[in-house]
């Protein structure tokens, strides 16, 4: 007997366990920065941001190979009248330089610039990514939480109806209001398939943004996120400050202006001598012949001065000039939008919260009328109608809190993303 009672518990705890790990696989929790890195992972935008950086890094590697020495084997054949035989030379030559103002390290500075403007180009990127993940995130979150309403909605609706129903089958509707119970029942239906194509439009922009499909066997992804996560304001000043600090688009122009003036040091040093050392061996004889022919070796330092090329450099080095002033004002710009963005986020979130301030007012209002009519309801002061009446009131500012805080949250993360995601917390 006991060994049959412990046989019926073991494969009831294995039952249980089963179901948990099938639920597990059925069902997931999203957090909002679960979702973020998803999209830091499998976002193809940002991994062709990867590939550009290690492009530019390879063009530093082959900046600095000129500092490498060059070494070139050549074979020749040839026929010409007047001499014996077909002809044949070989040689290996090698060059190494030994020192150019405007060699391979001025080079190898200006693809160092390049790199640095495309990793601040992944960070922008990353930001506004970021930024869409979390907006959609919310926005989904908020779907989900209408979504359980309306299906509150749905139930209460399919009651009513069916309730009106019978009585129009007892005889006890007039028809009039039978089919004012029909219209209301198939509005209530179709407010209930639109929110549901809503939050199926949602998700599906959500996976978008993350660069990801959700898998075919989860059945329901619930979106985590704390609403009452209390939300603070500095002033105006503080943040505007943090996006001068932080935004990856000043720092990348500030990049692009340094290469720049790297480009024109780099012409200007063209005007300058260079000193490099080449070596070379040759052979020369008849082909195919068995007779050692002619042996060449020689070893030479040459100096180059480049003292006139048509004025090329020169004009190079005004041209890097004039995208240097270009890129100088291009980052003033920046700044001047940067300072609008920021004025926009921050006059949009504290108009936001303001009303949000007003409408905890409002909710803890319609909380004291539902628990006073919970305590009425119970000994019989008030009836159902009002009770639910009273319930439905409490609930819909609760839920036009819940809608109002999530607005707030997204001017938040606006605000956040307009001082370029600054390290320390707002």
């Amino acid at each position: 007997m006991i060994k049959v009672l412990f046989i019926k518990t073991t494969f009831i705890v294995y039952c249980i366990l089963i179901s948990q790990n099938l639920n597990a696989i059925n069902n997931i929790n999203l957090t909002m920065e679960q979702a973020v890195n998803m999209a830091y992972k499998h976002k193809p935008s940002l991994k062709a941001k990867k590939f550009t950086i290690q492009a530019s890094k390879h063009s530093e590697k082959s900046a600095l190979s000129g500092y490498f020495p060059q070494i070139t084997i050549n074979q020749s054949n040839k026929y010409a009248t007047g001499i014996k035989g077909l002809q044949s030379s070989f040689g290996i030559q090698t060059n190494q330089l030994i020192y150019s103002f405007a060699g391979p390290l001025e080079k190898y500075k200006i693809a160092k610039k390049g790199t640095a403007i495309t990793k601040h180009d992944e960070e922008t990127h990353k930001d506004l990514v970021k930024f869409e993940v979390e907006t959609s995130f919310l926005q989904s979150w908020l779907l989900q939480k209408k979504n359980e309403f309306i299906k509150t909605l749905n139930i209460a609706s399919k009651e009513k109806f069916n309730k009106s129903k019978h009585q129009n089958d007892l005889n006890l509707l007039g028809k009039n209001d039978w089919l004012n119970e029909i219209a209301i029942h198939a509005q209530n239906l179709s407010t209930v398939h639109i929110y549901t194509d809503e939050l199926d439009n949602a998700q599906n922009k959500l996976e978008f943004l993350i660069g990801k499909s959700f898998d075919k066997d989860i059945k329901k992804i619930t979106l985590v996120w704390d609403k009452k996560k209390e939300i603070t304001l500095k002033n105006l000043n503080y943040y505007y400050n943090l996006s001068l600090k932080n935004r990856k688009e000043l720092k990348g122009k500030q990049k692009e202006i340094e290469q720049q003036e790297e480009y024109k040091k780099f012409h200007i040093k063209n005007y300058l001598p260079s000193v490099s050392i080449s070596g070379q061996s040759s052979r020369r004889g008849e082909f195919l012949s068995n007779t050692k022919g002619n042996a060449c070796n020689s070893i030479s330092l040459q100096f180059n001065w480049n003292i006139l090329d048509g004025g090329a450099s020169y004009h190079e080095s005004n041209k890097a000039n004039a995208n240097r002033l270009k890129a100088l004002m291009e980052k003033n710009h920046y700044s001047q939008q940067i300072k609008y963005e920021v004025e926009k986020a921050y006059n949009d979130l504290s108009s936001c919260l303001k009303q949000l301030a007003a409408k905890d007012i409002k909710l803890t209002q319609a909380k004291n009328e539902f628990d006073l009519a919970k305590l009425k309801f119970k000994i019989g002061d008030i009836s159902k109608t009002d009770f639910d009446q009273t319930k439905n009131n409490w609930e819909t500012e609760d839920f036009d809190w819940t809608t109002l805080k999530v607005a707030a949250s997204i001017k938040e993360r606006q605000l956040i993303y307009a001082c370029g995601y600054p390290k320390i917390l707002i």
